[in-house]
């Protein structure tokens, strides 16, 4: 990808060892000025502990100066420092909250630059679809005077918790003006605002209601509903430009992504494009159409959720299918980028409309691959490199919304948002994209979102139980007092702890009176020396005894064992825990129980 976001792909490796420049802790952009022959010393000493530290990751930062790092330090709800882990431990002090991140992947929050969320009207819409996706901006593109209310109305009262601007309608889907109320609410710009009014939309074809304007004649013999003209176009964008607002314009087919290029062009007459008037969907273009993007001076909008199986399966009675001969127009983003290397590109969901879901987009801008539908040669001709699909999830569409010094990379200065992923998009084959998914998203430095199962990676208390009551619990063997009950009597102190008082292999059991449906258990490790361990974790179900995990890890005193499966564990009578190796004796300080 070019311009002013481009990134050395051969240094955006996760899993890479190569230790970035220590950063200051001063945060903010990076400066314009001429480097020097100096450079700052690393920081060797403490003065003052970060608030929070996510560390022992692999980090894609895409700041092109650190690409990867191992851990950042945050203060407040910016980002502090980021690093490799012996440079972020300095900012550890004993009231930092750590987050160890056990080596999974993180990206910046992917920011979303066109969707429809919030119409639904439904706040929890956060949690459903956009945050469990890794998303911690988003852009709302159809806003009326009423959802514009009830969105402020969230963020009042603190339901807001995604960066979100808003785009005030200038016509609707079907082209019809809607008068100048935008005008009463005025481009926002307060650096972190969970609210902005970021833009005006406009519409300059059919797909939402009626049909995207192109060059070529459906099934119907209809070429598609066109709303305006080049002057018409013009002036429109001229009115949103003389009161500070950017231009986000709808342009579904080719007839109209060629009357916005033109109008675009006029308005910009060869100078820079400040507000960052953009195109949204940009879904067909053909040959002739390559380029012009950066000769308009235009940000450009992507989706990534390929729609392959419509546009191969779909039945052919649809009126207003592209014709098999213009397949090759659909989506020819590996074209688009080639050809306008100056130009910035960024990413939309637009959801309802096509799937938030982050492995889709992924799966979609890489592989052209949907469900069990492959792709055309037409079609895979069009995509991109993760890299690419990467950047434009994050700093493409940062810039697209004007907020690419605030999210976007994880730099210091910026926003701690970022989120956590299941698997390492860069490590993958381009088939297995489908399956990435947020583990925990974190937006201005706290947890907004946590996977089911994933309670210990966020240190979230899921509500564990502790407490004999409905218990019987036993052991291989006990040391004086320290008798198999002392685990579960809701106490991590002192001398309330169960010890074997023998050398390994050694257990401890716990029963149910009846049997129990568990969510998850929680061993606090008691142990002199630390050292390697294994144990193995096996249930009772229906009399058999089952194992369902190994633990075969470094561990101490105060260290935590978390057992969390997939999905709830029904008809568990009991639970045995088997320590098989260690230098200490099987001890626990405290078992909890989730069910």
């Amino acid at each position: 990808m070019g311009g002013r976001l481009a990134l050395a792909a051969s240094l955006v490796l996760a899993g890479c060892t190569a230790t970035p420049e220590p950063t200051t802790t001063t945060g903010g952009p990076a400066p314009t000025s001429a480097p020097t022959t100096t450079t700052s010393p690393p920081v060797t000493t403490l003065t003052d502990p970060a608030e929070v530290v996510f560390t022992n990751a692999q980090i894609i930062t895409m700041d092109p100066e650190n690409s990867t790092a191992e851990a950042l330090a945050v203060d407040g709800d910016r980002i502090r420092a980021v690093g490799d882990r012996s440079t972020i431990d300095q900012f550890v002090g004993d009231e930092t909250r750590v987050f160890d991140l056990q080596g999974l992947t993180v990206l910046p929050g992917l920011v979303d630059a066109h969707s429809h969320f919030f119409e639904s009207g439904d706040p929890s819409i956060q949690d459903q679809e956009i945050l469990s996706n890794g998303i911690t901006t988003t852009a709302e593109l159809h806003v009326t005077p009423e959802l514009l209310e009830t969105i402020r109305g969230y963020a009042g009262s603190g339901e807001l918790r995604v960066r979100t601007s808003v785009y005030l309608v200038h016509t609707d889907s079907c082209g019809n003006r809607q008068g100048d109320w935008w005008k009463e609410h005025p481009p926002t710009r307060e650096p972190g605002e969970m609210l902005r009014i970021g833009g005006i939309k406009v519409f300059a074809d059919g797909g939402s209601c009626n049909v995207p304007a192109v060059s070529f004649t459906y099934p119907n013999g209809s070429s598609g509903d066109l709303y305006f003209t080049v002057d018409e176009m013009e002036a429109i964008l001229r009115e949103i430009e003389a009161e500070g607002h950017q231009a986000a314009v709808h342009a579904l087919g080719d007839r109209a992504l060629a009357t916005v290029l033109d109008a675009m062009e006029r308005v910009m007459a060869g100078g820079p494009n400040p507000l960052r008037h953009r195109i949204d969907h940009n879904a067909v273009v053909p040959p002739e159409l390559y380029g012009r993007h950066q000769e308009a001076g235009v940000v450009a909008l992507l989706s990534g959720a390929f729609r392959t199986c419509f546009l191969t399966q779909a039945d052919s009675s649809y009126l207003y299918r592209t014709p098999e001969e213009y397949v090759g127009w659909e989506w020819p983003w590996r074209q688009l980028l080639d050809s306008n290397p100056e130009t910035v590109f960024a990413w939309h969901a637009d959801y309802p409309a096509l799937p938030a879901t982050l492995g889709e987009n992924l799966a979609g801008f890489v592989t052209r691959v949907e469900g069990d539908c492959q792709p055309l040669s037409e079609m895979a001709a069009g995509t991109v490199t993760v890299e690419e699909a990467i950047e434009m999830m994050t700093l493409g569409s940062a810039y697209a919304l004007d907020r690419d010094e605030e999210v976007g990379s994880l730099e210091p200065g910026k926003y701690a948002d970022l989120v956590v992923l299941n698997q390492n998009p860069m490590n993958l084959d381009p088939q297995e994209l489908g399956g990435t998914e947020a583990l925990m998203t974190v937006v201005g430095g706290n947890v907004e979102f946590c996977r089911q199962g994933q309670e210990l990676l966020c240190e979230v208390d899921p509500g564990y139980e502790q407490g004999l009551e409905g218990l019987t619990v036993t052991a291989s063997s006990s040391r004086d007092e320290h008798v198999p009950e002392r685990a579960l009597d809701g106490s991590i102190q002192g001398e309330s702890f169960w010890s074997s008082g023998t050398d390994p292999p050694g257990w401890i059991q716990v029963d149910f009176d009846e049997p129990a449906t568990l969510l998850g258990l929680r061993f606090t490790v008691f142990q002199n020396p630390e050292s390697d361990t294994l144990h193995v974790l096996k249930l009772r179900i229906e009399g058999e005894w089952v194992e369902v995990e190994r633990f075969e890890t470094f561990t101490a005193t105060g260290d935590v064992l978390g057992w969390l499966p997939d999905g709830p564990v029904a008809d568990v009578e009991g639970f045995r825990m088997t320590t098989l190796q260690s230098l200490s004796w099987p001890e626990w300080y405290e078992i909890e129980i989730l069910r």
